[in-house]
C-alpha cells in the first residue's frame, strides 16, 4: 500500500564517513524506501546525476514510493542541510562523522591519491555551481586557501576536505535543530542495534522485529 503520511530521512555528512553504511542497515527494514547518491531524485543533473531535483521532483517520485519510511541520502548537499529541513517541514536528518584520518585514508584509496586537492581546488578557485565550493563561508574558504598547494600532501588535503564539509553543520547551527541528529560511524560499527534504536525512536518508528542490526561491516 501507499503510505500517504511518510517519515522522511536525510543522511548527510562528508563523504567516506558512514553513510553508505548507515543507508545499508536502514535498507535491511523491508518497511524502507532508499534512494542512494545516484538515483531518480538527481535525474536533472544531467552531468553527474548526484545534485538532488528540484522540491516538486523530489515530490512526485517520493509520493509513489510505496513504503512509510523513506530515506534519502544526497550527500553533496550537505551544505544544505537547514534548507532541506525547512522545505521538507516533517523529515528528519542525521549528520554522519568519523575520524577525519580514516576519512582521509578511504577518500584517497576510494577515489585515487589527487582527489583531496580535486576537491579542494574548486573552493580555492570559487568554482560556480559546483556542490564543493557552494556557501563555504569566507573564513573557511580564506583557511583553504592559506594551506592549499598543487603538490601538497594528499592526506592533509584530503583531512582539509574533511574540515571543510564538517564546518556545515556548525555554520548551519544544526546542533540546536530538533530534527537533527549527529551519528558517530564508530559507534554505529561497535553497536548497531544500540545506534539504530535511537535512531528509530527519533523517526517514531518501531525497531524491526528480529535481530537485523545484529552485526556490522566497514
Amino acid at each position: 500500500p501507499r503510505y500517504p503520511d511518510k517519515t522522511i530521512l536525510f543522511i548527510l555528512g562528508c563523504q567516506r564517513s558512514g553513510t553508505n553504511m548507515t543507508q545499508s542497515l536502514f535498507e535491511k527494514d523491508f518497511r524502507t524506501k532508499t534512494y542512494g547518491e545516484f538515483s531518480v531524485l538527481s535525474s536533472q543533473d544531467r552531468e553527474h546525476n548526484i545534485r538532488l531535483n528540484d522540491h516538486d521532483a523530489v515530490m512526485r517520485v517520493l509520493d509513489k514510493a510505496h513504503a512509510p519510511l523513506v530515506i534519502l541520502k544526497p550527500i553533496v548537499e550537505s551544505q544544505n542541510a537547514a534548507s532541506l529541513l525547512d522545505i521538507y517541514p516533517d523529515a528528519k536528518a542525521l549528520w554522519v562523522f568519523r575520524h577525519y584520518k580514516d576519512v582521509a585514508s578511504s577518500n584517497l584509496k576510494n577515489f585515487g591519491v589527487h582527489n583531496g586537492i580535486n576537491n579542494l581546488r574548486p573552493i580555492v578557485e570559487q568554482t560556480p555551481n559546483n556542490w564543493r565550493s557552494e556557501h563555504v563561508s569566507d573564513d573557511v574558504r580564506a583557511c583553504v586557501m592559506e594551506h592549499f598547494a598543487e603538490d601538497m600532501l594528499p592526506h592533509d588535503a584530503a583531512a582539509l576536505f574533511w574540515w571543510v564539509r564538517n564546518t556545515f553543520f556548525f555554520s548551519q547551527d544544526l546542533a540546536a535543530n530538533p530534527r537533527m541528529r549527529m551519528c558517530k560511524y564508530e559507534d554505529l560499527v561497535s553497536d548497531p542495534p544500540e545506534i539504530m534504536g535511537h535512531f528509530y525512536a527519533m523517526l517514531g518508528q518501531d525497531v524491526p522485529a528480529g535481530d537485523i542490526f545484529g552485526y556490522a561491516h566497514k
